[in-house]
């Protein structure tokens, strides 16, 4: 939803929706993705009502331990939505970029950066998964499929030297 609230502020030149949109973008990123900088759990995205880490762990689908960066708040469900999240953010990033503001140098950007290596981990079977990784789950559902854009934005991060892609291989 904001891929597209973005996207019709730019085709209308509407830089007021924008910066609306924008904020709520950026305030959903870190809710969606989390990094141990977050704390004990993830964020609650702003306005969604959740107040408490028991509320959160049961939207992320019982997820309860956080003990490394990039996972997803579909994780546990599937790597087939975690993968459209992803890829929603990316498409969002590179829209920005193109309106001259480099989402990929900040807190976004280190965001993807850490979920699409999380994730690619396990998609790739470089990495088996962890007892407190989607403890109700005995397996991981993967799927996470890359889009072009998310495969742009990776090789754009490792030809930058933000991504560290040794684990990967």
């Amino acid at each position: 939803m904001m891929e597209a609230a973005i996207g019709i502020a730019v085709f209308l030149e509407d830089k007021t929706s924008y910066d609306t949109a924008m904020t709520k973008f950026l305030g959903r990123v870190p809710a969606y993705i989390y990094l141990t900088s977050d704390g004990s759990c993830p964020k609650a995205a702003p306005g969604s009502g959740y107040t408490t880490c028991s509320q959160i762990e049961s939207y992320w689908q019982g997820q309860n331990s956080f003990p490394v960066n990039g996972i997803a708040q579909e994780t546990c469900r599937d790597f087939v939505h975690t993968g459209y999240g992803i890829s929603s953010i990316s498409h969002v990033a590179e829209t920005s970029r193109i309106q001259g503001t480099d989402l990929y140098t900040g807190d976004t950007g280190t965001r993807l950066r850490y979920a699409l290596g999380f994730h690619a981990q396990y998609e790739l079977g470089v990495a088996s998964r962890p007892s407190w990784l989607c403890p109700n789950q005995g397996t991981l559902k993967l799927g996470l499929g890359p889009s072009k854009c998310q495969s742009e934005v990776l090789l754009r991060m490792l030809n930058s030297g933000r991504l560290d892609a040794d684990g990967l291989r």
